[in-house]
């Protein structure tokens, strides 16, 4: 069978209008999901055809990534999207380079690009001193059991050594209240969200904030992971409140995040570490 005139159909540069703002990628890229559609229902019944709709939502998912994180200076071009006229993201392959360059590399998701190569954020690994145990163990001791945690106390003194290494990451002023448990220098408050694991943590893995927290009066989220042996820690970053929640996925107690196959304990918003790091703003806190 022949391939389909799409010239006779619809001309995709027609049919989906140029964008350049958040709201025109939006609107491009419906208009283009339903034109995708639309041709492949069209070439039903045959076995091998083009549909450029779908590709061209491709690059407009593209597009719209860097546009959420404030990266306005991009340009499409024939073979991939030119970004603050430095990097070129290929639109087929998860591959970038830097412009003038020819070898290209691979990014494992837009976040983690934005964050490591763009922002040059990673996660800071941590070895928890005496000291820090010590006074987390004394914290722990005087607080008792968290309310809401979700891990319903079994891990207080993990816990508090989260909000001492990340004290000290950023500066920070202990203050533990309900609402937040540290404050930096400018006054903006933290709550920080401590989680146990047994190995370092994957950009693919999930930040966790439990329902009944999001009542908490905080400007900032900290993500730090301990190890149950409190040797090691990562400080994952810190994320504004409000765009966590605008960015992050609603799970139910006892769903499955298809993501990790981690079985949810809590009604919580979770995020991957690769979000967390692209919107950390930890660095000018350092």
């Amino acid at each position: 069978m022949g391939m389909f005139n799409l010239t006779s159909y619809l001309n995709v540069h027609n049919a989906v209008p140029k964008a350049k703002t958040l709201n025109e990628i939006n609107d491009a890229l419906r208009i283009a999901n339903i034109k995708a559609i639309e041709l492949d229902k069209k070439c039903y019944h045959k076995s091998v055809y083009s549909n450029p709709f779908r590709k061209e939502a491709r690059r407009l998912r593209l597009m719209k990534h860097f546009l959420e994180f404030g990266i306005d200076n991009i340009e499409p071009t024939t073979i991939g999207l030119k970004v603050n006229n430095k990097y070129l993201l290929g639109w087929k392959k998860n591959k970038w380079k830097v412009i003038g360059n020819n070898k290209w590399y691979y990014y494992q998701s837009v976040p983690h690009f934005i964050g490591k190569f763009m922002f040059g954020k990673e996660i800071i690994e941590v070895i928890p001193s005496k000291e820090s145990i010590e006074e987390a163990t004394k914290m722990a001791e005087e607080m008792g059991t968290l309310k809401n945690s979700i891990t319903e106390g079994d891990g207080n003194v993990a816990g508090f050594l989260g909000e001492v290494l990340v004290r000290k990451l950023l500066k920070a002023e202990q203050k533990n209240t309900y609402d937040y448990d540290l404050v930096l220098k400018d006054g903006k408050t933290v709550d920080v969200k401590t989680k146990r694991t047994k190995v370092k943590p994957r950009l693919s893995y999930e930040c966790s904030v439990a329902k009944l927290n999001t009542r908490q009066k905080c400007d900032y989220y900290a993500f730090i992971r301990i190890t149950k042996t409190m040797s090691r820690a990562w400080f994952i970053g810190l994320i504004p409140k409000n765009t966590y929640f605008s960015n992050s996925k609603f799970m139910k107690k006892g769903e499955v995040d298809e993501d990790n196959d981690f079985t949810v304990k809590s009604d919580c918003y979770n995020m991957s570490i690769d979000n967390v790091l692209a919107y950390s703003e930890h660095k000018k806190y350092r």
